[in-house]
């Protein structure tokens, strides 16, 4: 389970988990206008009715354009994306950290789409001649415009205004639903070694809240911050959320986390698998992964809606 903290993040980072970051971003914009940096082309961009040519080197964004039924558009993804399952069949042009930069330009893409926390992949490929576009995973209602986005540069606004409306009603209605319950205190741990969870800059914060949970790290601002056994002592929360990869480990039956409430309680929960994790990735997906955690933080109310 020993990671060093850069390696975590980058993993952390990968399935879409991505928050605040202090360098220049290259951001599409509210408009879903073309980029218009040093790199665009005079013309604007291919034209609407021609497919474009995408690389996706972000798990979250391949399965946005799968959501708008435009995986004929991706000529490139990277190592960490696996849904939907035809992706693997997809050529891959990197990591979510770095590019293959030849086999990048073998595939003549119009233009890679990055995610907020790949800055610094997007200045390597802007130097070296490649169009990013840039995605923000901050807050829920990104999603819905992540869509919509994507939906305009792809000449397929109607379909995306369509899923971005009904994500949208169906969030309306869940914060509605579950704003009405009383508050669970979770630990949303990223990674146990070392300690690692979210904070207010973080997509997941606003999930915790929106499914009636209080997130003991939420004053902390970082996306991702590291986290002492000290404080999580004291915070003692009711509900822990761990990553899938730490199922089968030892340290939930040693001191500290064996006196705390939540495993006395065996109220522990691991994430599915990446590829089936709905609630990490900030995707069309996310009202599946909503409920998988609401399901949790209140199991009583969740049985008492099912009996009505």
């Amino acid at each position: 389970m020993r990671r060093k903290a850069g390696e975590t993040l980058v993993w952390v980072t990968a399935f879409g988990l991505t928050g605040a970051s202090t360098l220049n971003s290259l951001q599409l914009p509210a408009q879903a206008q073309l980029p218009q940096g040093k790199n665009a082309k005079k013309s604007g961009g291919p034209a609407r009715h021609q497919r474009l040519r995408l690389v996706s080197l972000a798990p979250s964004n391949t399965e946005l354009l799968a959501a708008l039924n435009a995986q004929d558009s991706l000529v490139g993804v990277c190592t960490y994306c696996d849904f939907p399952a035809s992706v693997s069949q997809v050529t891959k042009a990197g990591t979510f950290v770095s590019a293959n930069l030849e086999k990048l330009k073998s595939l003549h893409p119009d233009y890679v789409l990055l995610v907020s926390g790949q800055e610094a992949l997007a200045a390597t490929l802007d130097r070296n001649h490649f169009q990013t576009i840039m995605l923000e995973n901050k807050k829920l209602e990104d999603i819905g415009k992540n869509i919509l986005q994507l939906g305009r540069l792809l000449g397929k606004e109607e379909e995306a205004t369509n899923l971005k409306t009904k994500l949208d009603k169906e969030l309306a209605a869940f914060r509605a639903e579950n704003g009405k319950k009383s508050q669970t205190s979770v630990f949303y741990c990223v990674w146990p070694k070392p300690l690692m969870t979210v904070g207010s800059g973080s997509f997941l914060d606003e999930v915790i809240t929106a499914c009636g949970g209080k997130n003991i790290a939420g004053q902390i601002k970082n996306a991702y911050p590291t986290y002492s056994l000290e404080k999580l002592v004291m915070q003692n929360p009711e509900v822990v959320i761990l990553p899938h990869e730490a199922k089968g480990q030892s340290f939930l039956k040693q001191a500290p986390w064996k006196d705390l409430k939540a495993v006395k309680e065996g109220r522990v929960f691991f994430q599915p698998e990446p590829r089936n994790d709905m609630l990490a990735r900030p995707t069309y997906r996310i009202m599946e992964g909503l409920n998988w955690l609401a399901e949790r933080l209140h199991p009583q109310e969740s049985i008492a809606a099912v009996r009505k």
